[in-house]
């Protein structure tokens, strides 16, 4: 067996019978388990597949002596197992590989079967591939939040999910570098928007806490943007308002006087009660630049999330498919 793990190993046994036709014709019947091994592509793991070689030479005895042939059909599957991860998709012969060896000037002969295997996906996505998307569409709800503690809160804990899933996924990945698995640089891509929300969180408090006036060029990016988003300062930015009018005149009754046999005397007097006046809705802060730059981040997060997993699925279907 030349694509042995162990080693190159004789198929041979010492007990085995042979049988004699009254043509002449022996036949000996030669049976071994063995542990093959296959160059793997990780590519599109977990809905990849794999296409192995299983090549048998006549190491040992020339071509003239042992001439290796496929029967009809070549490999026997009436025995065969069904695998729990792994499906078979074809199998037979690879003339491609079954070349005739030189050796000293005598040549032997050799036999070549492609197995070509596809990995079954229920498992994967049920346990590996839907709950990391799930946790990933979590990540642009963090610029939907109120306070700073919150958001960093929240930040962390998805950050530190997805960390978990990314490590149980990497064990399960067979390690090798001659191909980059495509399921690992999404969620590394995930996993760096996922730590870069929590350094935007940080520096946003840092930013809206500031008391100096708001420069030109930011008043008029956070003017742009909110005509870009739709919304208005309220709306956006969560603040509340109090409507007033400066006009408005409240009627209240005063009692006067002490309570006589006649009853008490009342009069109207006017009162203006003490109402906060109306922002300047040109007036900009830091903290309404950072409420829309939260705005804007959370499009642009989802967005980003959608697409990359969009091309993966994409890629991954047409692969499992083909």
């Amino acid at each position: 067996m030349w694509t042995s793990v162990e080693d190159l190993a004789v198929i041979s046994a010492e007990n085995m019978p042979m049988r004699i036709t009254p043509t002449g014709q022996v036949s000996r019947t030669l049976s071994r388990v063995y542990h093959v091994s296959c160059e793997c592509d990780v590519r599109y793991y977990p809905l990849d597949r794999q296409i192995c070689y299983i090549k048998i030479t006549t190491s040992g005895y020339t071509q003239g002596e042992i001439d290796l042939r496929f029967d009809k059909p070549a490999v026997d599957l009436s025995e065969y197992v069904r695998n729990g991860e792994w499906e078979i998709v074809s199998i037979g012969e690879a003339p491609s590989l079954q070349q005739t060896k030189s050796r000293n000037g005598y040549k032997f002969s050799s036999i070549a079967f492609q197995l070509q295997l596809r990995r079954r996906l229920l498992f994967h996505i049920l346990n590996s591939v839907y709950p990391v998307f799930l946790i990933g569409m979590l990540i642009p709800f963090v610029f939907k939040l109120g306070e700073t503690s919150v958001k960093i809160d929240f930040s962390l804990t998805v950050l530190l999910s997805y960390a978990v899933y990314v490590t149980m996924i990497a064990e399960n990945i067979p390690s090798t570098s001659m191909s980059v698995c495509y399921l690992s640089m999404y969620l590394t891509m995930i996993l760096t928007i996922s730590t870069l929300s929590i350094f935007i969180v940080i520096l946003g408090s840092k930013i809206a806490n500031k008391e100096d006036k708001v420069s030109p060029g930011v008043r008029a990016f956070v003017r742009c943007l909110r005509k870009m988003l739709c919304c208005s300062r309220h709306s956006c930015c969560g603040r509340s308002s109090v409507a007033c009018d400066a006009k408005e005149v409240h009627v209240c009754m005063e009692e006067t006087g002490r309570i006589h046999g006649e009853g008490s005397s009342l009069k109207a007097v006017e009162y203006v009660p003490h109402f906060e006046k109306h922002e300047n809705p040109e007036e900009v802060t830091w903290g309404d630049f950072v409420c829309v730059l939260d705005s804007l981040l959370f499009i642009v997060f989802f967005l980003f999330i959608i697409t990359t997993s969009l091309v993966l699925f994409i890629v991954w279907g047409i692969q499992y498919e083909l």
